[in-house]
């Protein structure tokens, strides 16, 4: 049987919990909105909406917690990716106005290649303001993070404002980088490269997938690279495109040393 007394006490404890949990909210949510004031300035923008902002930062391993309703940075990804491309696309085919189709090409996937993607996304300082699972921590530190975080932080730019306006700050964070493009071209772009070499060999060029382990939020993917249909290297990378890259890194050694 439960006195007044012990209601009571029962009563006070509980409201003097929810008092805590919604004062370690306001906490939360003012580091949060610290740590965003110090991301966007550093990319050059503000938000007007601050949930797309946190939504580009969310990364898939949130997924995963309690809350099911908690949505992920991957549809935002997508669309950031696509609006990188055209911006890319649109820069390297005005400043290369002399060039063929095919270092038009090559430019664009030197300028967008997972590597330096996730150096730029270092730079900008994202990596530090990912939201992730305090168990997963070190997924910062994972380079396919980094780049998918990057797409979707230009995604919700672009959705809060303008292609326009996202276009010029995508531009100003590649200027700030001081690219060689050059150099970029000749180093970054292992794929391309191969499938010159192929080319002159009268050989096609392929890519499948060996394996894939871990978890959705943490895979492993192991790329094949097949040269006239012979496996010419592999690799295990976090991303399909990184593991590809570094495949092909290897069949050029064996081709075209």
């Amino acid at each position: 049987m439960i006195t007044l007394r012990g209601y009571i006490k029962g009563l006070m404890k509980r409201r003097a919990l929810k008092k805590r949990i919604k004062v370690r909210k306001r906490i939360l949510s003012k580091r949060a909105q610290e740590q965003f004031g110090i991301l966007e300035a550093k990319i050059g923008y503000v938000f007007a909406d601050k949930s797309l902002l946190k939504l580009a930062l969310t990364h898939p391993s949130s997924m995963n917690m309690a809350n099911a309703r908690i949505l992920s940075n991957q549809r935002l990804e997508f669309l950031g990716d696509a609006v990188l491309q055209t911006v890319i696309s649109d820069f390297v085919y005005r400043q290369l106005d002399d060039k063929p189709e095919g270092d038009l090409t090559r430019a664009r996937i030197a300028l967008t290649h997972g590597k330096f993607l996730a150096k730029l996304a270092e730079r900008l300082g994202i990596p530090q303001s990912l939201i992730l699972p305090k168990k997963l921590s070190h997924l910062r530190e994972v380079a396919s993070a980094k780049e998918d975080a990057l797409e979707s932080l230009i995604g919700a730019i672009y959705l809060d404002s303008t292609f326009e306006n996202a276009k010029k700050i995508v531009l100003d964070w590649y200027e700030a980088a001081s690219l060689d493009v050059g150099e970029m071209v000749g180093t970054q772009n292992p794929k391309g490269q191969l499938q010159e070499a192929a080319a002159k060999l009268g050989k096609p060029v392929s890519y499948r997938l060996a394996s894939q382990t871990g978890p959705d939020h943490d895979k492993k993917f192991e790329m094949e690279v097949l040269v006239g249909g012979e496996v010419m290297g592999s690799a295990v990378a976090s991303s399909k495109k990184e593991a590809e890259t570094n495949a092909a890194a290897i069949a050029l050694k064996k081709i075209a040393p």
